[in-house]
């Protein structure tokens, strides 16, 4: 029961989502079939069986959970919904986010945040799709979800053996 609280506090049910940016399934499932909108972060499958006075009564849902960062996403989709142009808007919140990281001094050597970017960022759109970031990012939106990249990448960086020995043998002066 943990993880059904946790899930309610974290995320919105698919239902929620839909409430709070008006608009309905069909619409929805539209733009989950033209690759725009994330899959579910969470799907929960709930078997429930009752045993009372009354008799046994049994019943099967399945309830998605969605981060809650995609009712702005949502929003974006209802006055752009072309494929091509969803995808840019991605793109360019993900690189807007990488460059401003980097203007405050955040830095990686690795290809992926350099000459890879837009190799990476192709890669990290299909994640996105799949609801991935919706369930390790807190928003699951394209800002985070560079956000998140930029300190893994940054972390491994420092944390190599050149590196490491280089900051050990820093500290022992």
């Amino acid at each position: 029961m943990e993880l059904i609280e946790y899930l309610q506090n974290h995320f919105y049910l698919k239902e929620q989502l839909l409430s709070l940016c008006n608009l309905g399934q069909e619409e929805f499932t539209s733009y989950q079939n033209t690759f725009v909108m994330p899959k579910a972060s969470y799907t929960l499958v709930l078997d429930l069986q009752c045993h009372s006075f009354f008799g046994a009564h049994s019943e099967s849902q399945n309830r998605e959970f969605y981060a809650k960062g995609y009712v702005s996403w949502l929003k974006n989709l209802q006055s752009q919904s072309n494929p091509e142009q969803v995808f840019t808007l991605f793109k360019k919140r993900y690189l807007d986010t990488v460059y401003q990281l980097k203007s405050i001094g955040h830095a990686c050597s690795g290809r992926k945040m350099n000459k890879g970017l837009s190799t990476h960022i192709e890669n990290e759109w299909k994640h996105f799709i799949d609801g991935t970031y919706g369930l390790c990012t807190k928003s699951g939106l394209p800002e985070d979800i560079a956000r998140k990249e930029l300190a893994s990448i940054e972390i491994k960086e420092l944390t190599n053996e050149e590196n490491y020995g280089r900051i050990v043998g820093l500290s022992a002066l």
